[in-house]
């Protein structure tokens, strides 16, 4: 939609309505949000560690190389010496920070390749691996979660249309459920429902066809036209 400003400019908001309506009615959107709220929490050992080596490695290269002329990346000052050892972990300014230096002393790209080993090659690697596991495990708790909640709730709905506990529901009780769900839905369509739920055909349908009862009713029932 649009809003007026003054009568003079328009604003279009639709595309932040848009995302906040994905956010608040997205139950899979919320659920990510959530697990993934989690997996930082469970990560912060290792971003932790990275932050070390990464501080560690760019303190003691601004110390060394400090009387250095030719690297200003390096030897300007602490804080760039630690931006510039971050973007060498990704590799985006490789060898950019190293030549320089290298040009003076050989020796020294042992220090930048054993910097470049073990963040590029093991911590990044490593907080990928927990980050997926962790997302992993998280995901299935909380999906385990969901389908117990909705079992239980079947079972809840099930005891309340049978409150004789006679262990069926006859379809006179099934379209009066779907009535109540659904005030607007046909009679024929109950009916398909009841017949792809009771599977045994006996008109009566017991807790074990009941369960399946959430999937059935998220289905779209379509006519066949028939043809002349």
């Amino acid at each position: 939609y649009v809003v007026h400003n003054h009568g003079y400019k328009r604003r279009h908001i639709s595309a932040i309505a848009r995302v906040y309506y994905l956010f608040y009615f997205s139950r899979s959107v919320q659920l990510a949000i959530k697990v993934i709220m989690r997996i930082v929490i469970r990560i912060v050992e290792v971003l932790f560690l990275l932050i070390v080596v990464v501080t560690t490695y760019s303190f003691f290269a601004h110390a060394i190389f400090f009387d250095s002329a030719e690297d200003d990346l390096v030897t300007h000052n602490i804080f760039d010496a630690w931006i510039n050892f971050y973007i060498y972990m990704t590799t985006a300014n490789s060898p950019d920070v190293m030549v320089p230096i290298y040009t003076e002393e050989a020796w020294t790209s042992v220090y930048f390749i054993s910097y470049s080993l073990l963040t590029t090659f093991v911590l990044l690697p490593l907080l990928l691996a927990v980050t997926y596991q962790q997302y992993q495990i998280l995901m299935k708790k909380q999906m385990r979660h969901i389908v117990i909640s909705e079992r239980k709730q079947v079972l809840l709905a099930y005891a309340c249309l049978d409150p004789t506990d006679q262990k069926f529901i006859t379809i006179e009780t099934w379209r009066d459920f779907c009535k109540a769900l659904k005030p607007t839905q046909k009679t024929e369509r109950s009916n398909t429902l009841f017949r792809v739920l009771n599977r045994s055909e006996t008109g009566k349908m017991t807790l074990k066809e009941f369960t399946s009862v959430l999937s059935v009713l998220r289905l779209k029932i379509y006519r066949e036209r028939k043809e002349k």
